[in-house]
């Protein structure tokens, strides 16, 4: 299976694009430059908890959307009925380059969750709409929180866990 210390989730497949069996990447960065880089590169697939690994033969650009050619899709329906839905990972050496203080949001997942040094829960997933919301599975139930610097530290990598620093919260 894939492992997040090797590989890292740049983008979702949207769908299918154009006659030759391209796909439409929602990607996971604002920065979609090293979207380049992935040609001629082996990307895994995961979908429905089935792991494939494909080559990437050619990349486009269509606005914000990255689209990407795989090897052995030139059809748009089977690219859509096999791939859309998708999560593509990358080698971590082949993923945008992070600034200072920044961080790829998929590092969170598996992270401890704590509240005045207490355990919370684990993060066990991650969305965005107006702002990222983390998904924190506690023992018997799973709650949701807007992972905003009014609300959260700055994660502590080095010992995996992030502090919620509103209490509020858990009510």
């Amino acid at each position: 299976m894939i492992s997040r210390a090797t590989h890292l989730a740049v983008g979702k497949i949207h769908s299918s694009f154009a006659l030759k069996g391209g796909v439409k990447i929602k990607p996971y960065s604002n920065d979609i430059s090293h979207f380049k880089s992935f040609k001629n590169r082996s990307l895994l697939l995961l979908r429905h908890d089935t792991q494939k690994e494909l080559l990437v033969m050619h990349v486009e650009f269509k606005g914000d959307w990255p689209i990407l050619f795989f090897q052995g899709y030139t059809n748009p329906e089977i690219a859509q009925s096999d791939l859309k839905g998708g999560e593509l990972y990358v080698p971590r050496e082949l993923a945008s380059p992070l600034k200072k203080d920044e961080f790829y949001l998929s590092d969170l997942i598996g992270m401890q969750v704590l509240h005045d040094g207490k355990l919370i829960g684990i993060c066990t997933s991650y969305f965005d709409v107006a702002h990222t919301i983390i998904e924190v599975k506690q023992e018997e139930k799973i709650v949701y929180f807007p992972f905003i610097k009014e609300y959260f530290n700055a994660p502590d990598f080095a010992h995996n866990q992030v502090e919620l620093i509103k209490g509020d919260l858990l009510e």
